[in-house]
């Protein structure tokens, strides 16, 4: 199971090949899509979900680097490498950077997938998700998240991630919502729901797996998402940059989760 985080303005996908990972480069191209005009219900926690993989990249300075690491992308050089997650038996940062994710709660476990060998399984109850260090988007002015998801409810509202400091101030995905022509979204904010900005697309489907993908492009004031390597939705104008997520005094303060809303008062 894997996630990564990279540098915005291109990103690659990597399809699977039996348990193997071919690469595959996707360019950011322009679109728009409307902002969502309604609060979130208050049920907001991933509901059985199983993450193969997650990759943070972003613009980061080479200094913050530590040796090891696993070079592995094709074209994207540690330098842009944030964190990288396998997911297939630990929470381990593969990247060169030791940004060790942990699991939270009650009820995550790995388990065995026929295409991709071991990976996590969310349960959606007793609140478990995975949390990346805060400090990990420290120095980051572009950030892509991208990773391989398998949904097992249509439950709206599901996160894939979740970055930022409250309900308020926070850049989340979620693959499913109220209705099926736009439950893919990606937001972003820091004045709440009603400020929010971002695309949307139709919903994810259910019990396959899928390759997401979403970039935010401070410098060029975009967010973008992605769908098994096609660009489905973007919005332009979008103003907010990652260090205004961020708690820059506390990185304890950073919430960077993974299967898990900023509501704190969301249950499953």
């Amino acid at each position: 199971m894997e996630l990564n985080l990279t540098k915005a303005g291109w990103l690659n996908c990597h399809r699977p090949r039996g348990r193997a990972r071919a690469g595959l480069s996707v360019a950011i191209h322009s679109a728009y899509s409307p902002i969502m005009k309604e609060p979130f219900p208050p049920r907001c926690l991933i509901f059985l979900l199983a993450l193969l993989f997650i990759v943070l990249l972003g613009l980061q300075p080479a200094s913050a680097q530590t040796e090891g690491g696993d070079q592995f992308l094709d074209g994207i050089g540690e330098t842009a490498l944030i964190a990288r997650y396998v997911l297939n038996g630990s929470a381990a940062d593969g990247s060169r950077n030791n940004h060790q994710a942990t699991l939270q709660g009650a009820g995550a476990t790995y388990v065995e997938d026929d295409k991709f060998g071991k990976v996590l399984s969310l349960p959606g109850s007793g609140n478990a998700f995975l949390q990346i260090p805060g400090q990990a988007l420290e120095a980051v002015d572009a950030i892509t998240v991208m990773g391989w998801v398998f949904l097992r409810s249509p439950e709206p509202w599901q996160r894939f991630f979740d970055f930022g400091l409250n309900e308020t101030t926070n850049f989340f995905c979620t693959p499913i919502g109220d209705a099926d022509d736009e439950g893919y979204r990606a937001r972003i904010t820091t004045r709440g729901w009603g400020e929010e900005k971002g695309p949307t697309a139709p919903r994810v489907a259910t019990n396959r797996w899928v390759h997401l993908a979403v970039v935010l492009d401070a410098p060029r004031q975009t967010l973008t998402i992605y769908h098994n390597g096609t660009r489905v939705g973007q919005t332009t104008g979008v103003e907010t940059k990652v260090e205004q997520l961020l708690d820059e005094d506390d990185a304890r303060r950073t919430h960077l989760y993974i299967g898990k809303s900023q509501d704190r008062k969301s249950v499953v």
